[in-house]
């Protein structure tokens, strides 16, 4: 780690330091796939090579529901005491019923100016998820209530798009 305060050594930008570049190298491709016969070997240039996979978050029926829960924060909330409070809500409401196999959904989850959004996504579908989730509210709300500077603006289930 540098000495440096760290307004020197982060400028923002990404920067090579101390890097050695290789120089060309050839790569014997014989021995690869003596069994292929030549007419199945592909042709043509390669146009692009992925770099990263989109993330997959796990299949959401149209038609299925998600919880959300909204927290106001008062003005000077202190951010480890909301981090303390979303982590808690989050724990006790996966705790309180486990076969709904709730998880984190990054998309609908956000922060905007004073709220917070948490959503939860039922990792199953079924009927019964509309009411197990309402009844999941009463955890939600005794596990906000005594939070300082965040206030619980609402808790709801919602129609996913």
């Amino acid at each position: 780690m540098s000495e440096k305060p760290r307004e020197e050594w982060s400028s923002g930008k990404m920067i090579r330091t101390d890097i050695k570049s290789i120089g060309p190298f050839a790569v014997d491709c014989s021995g690869w796939d003596k069994d292929t016969p030549a007419e199945r070997w592909s042709k043509g240039k390669l146009r692009s090579v992925t770099r990263s996979l989109p993330l997959i978050r796990g299949f959401t029926p149209a038609d299925s529901v998600y919880l959300e829960i909204v927290l106001k924060l008062d003005a000077g909330a202190d951010p480890a005491q909301v981090f303390t409070l979303a982590s808690r809500l989050i724990t006790d409401v996966i705790a309180f019923d486990p076969s709904l196999k709730l998880t984190y959904d990054p998309v609908r989850s956000r922060a905007e100016e004073g709220r917070v959004t948490i959503a939860l996504n039922p990792g199953r579908p079924g009927t019964d998820i509309p009411g197990k989730l309402d009844k999941i509210t009463a955890v939600i709300r005794k596990a906000a209530g005594d939070a300082s500077g965040v206030t619980l603006n609402g808790v709801c289930v919602r129609k996913a798009a």
